[in-house]
């Protein structure tokens, strides 16, 4: 895991939850999500680390979603993007050119008043 990381790294729990378990804890943490299975320290990765430690924790976990409005989530299928991945999908090079040309007319560079004395 260091690999991914320029700092070294100190396990501070272990929790055997279910997988299904991970779509919740990534839309717990989007607020400070970084990228991949990476998060910003602070309040809510420290509580999640005592829960972890805790092992009544998974129990504790679940009430606070339920308190929260989520459901209890079920395994997605092979494949299958889940509705709580903070990650975007990848833009498809379509979309990567549409936006390109929008911001190409925002910044006006359309206009050949803009070019005639360059030439």
């Amino acid at each position: 895991m260091e690999t991914g990381c320029p700092h070294e790294l100190h396990i501070e729990a272990v929790a055997d939850w279910p997988d299904e378990e991970e779509r919740r804890l990534h839309r717990y943490l989007e607020a400070s999500f970084v990228r991949g299975e990476w998060f910003e320290d602070g309040a809510r990765v420290q509580g999640l680390i005592k829960l972890m430690q805790d092992p009544n924790g998974l129990d504790a976990w679940r009430t606070i979603c339920e308190h929260l409005g989520w459901r209890q989530p079920e395994k997605p299928k092979r494949g299958e993007k889940t509705k709580f991945d903070p990650r975007p999908e990848p833009k498809t090079p379509e979309e990567i050119r549409r936006e390109e040309r929008k911001e190409w007319w925002k910044r006006n560079e359309h206009s050949l008043s803009q070019h005639q004395g360059s030439t």
